[in-house]
């Protein structure tokens, strides 16, 4: 009974430890990116408000026709015009700094959650592994793995968010900067959509290795959260049971 304690502890403390260094390079990548978002926002968020140069103009033009005209009445400033385009910029910007914060929080929760998890309790080593079991049936249900898979999800949802933020403050400002800048940008979300799409259709090609035109390739070793997450929407659609789709999650 020792000895299958021993490995149900190394088990969990291997999961724990993978789960815990992932999470910490997330918190230290989200803790940066937020940093350098917010940087962009102080910028950005300026353009909403009344800009005080016109404002004092308004102001002394005012004066100046009341000095000229003392029976001219007080005029209220005019309302402020925020353009359609530093508006869809604030928001993006504004929506990738709240995301990425979220994230962090989560990340934070999780390693809570994996705290408690590890938490050793004096008791026999029969009920230490069914406690353990407990818990690990508590994780599969309650799907903590899938809310620790999803944070890197999250934080390539906001790395979008922020690149669509400078391509549209860069289209109404300068067309080659924006030109330039959009190329690097399509090249490099083209290289996460392949890495994302290419784990599932190399395994549901070999799914189709009986048919004579078709060559077996060797598995696809480009896996991530969103490719597993890929696949089994797309094993999902093509209508294999949910029993398969896990099994499949396994083997590729």
């Amino acid at each position: 009974m020792a000895k299958k304690e021993a490995a149900v502890e190394r088990h969990d403390n291997a999961l724990c430890v993978g789960w815990n260094d992932d999470i910490n390079t997330l918190l230290v990548y989200a803790g940066l990116f937020s940093a350098a978002v917010t940087a962009f926002t102080i910028e950005s968020s300026q353009r909403l408000e009344r800009d005080p140069v016109d404002a004092a103009i308004v102001i002394l033009l005012h004066i100046s026709r009341q000095l000229a005209e003392p029976n001219v009445t007080a005029a209220s400033l005019p309302d402020v015009f925020v353009p359609d385009s530093d508006r869809r910029i604030n928001v993006l910007w504004f929506l990738s700094l709240i995301v990425s914060l979220m994230t962090a929080l989560l990340g934070i929760l999780c390693k809570q959650w994996l705290r408690e998890y590890q938490k050793d309790v004096a008791m026999s080593s029969k009920h230490s592994i069914a406690l353990r079991q407990l818990r690990f049936d508590a994780f599969n249900y309650w799907r903590v793995e899938d809310v620790i898979s999803s944070l890197p999800l999250l934080l390539q949802v906001t790395v979008l968010l922020f690149v669509l933020g400078v391509l549209d403050f860069l289209w109404h400002r300068d067309h080659v900067t924006a030109w330039i800048v959009t190329v690097a940008a399509v090249l490099a979300i083209g290289a996460v959509l392949l890495t994302t799409f290419l784990p599932a259709i190399v395994f549901l090609v070999n799914q189709a290795r009986h048919l004579p035109s078709i060559r077996s390739i060797p598995g696809c070793a480009l896996k991530s959260p969103q490719a597993l997450l890929c696949l089994r929407v797309a094993l999902l659609i093509k209508g294999f049971p949910r029993s398969y789709v896990m099994k499949s999650l396994i083997r590729i």
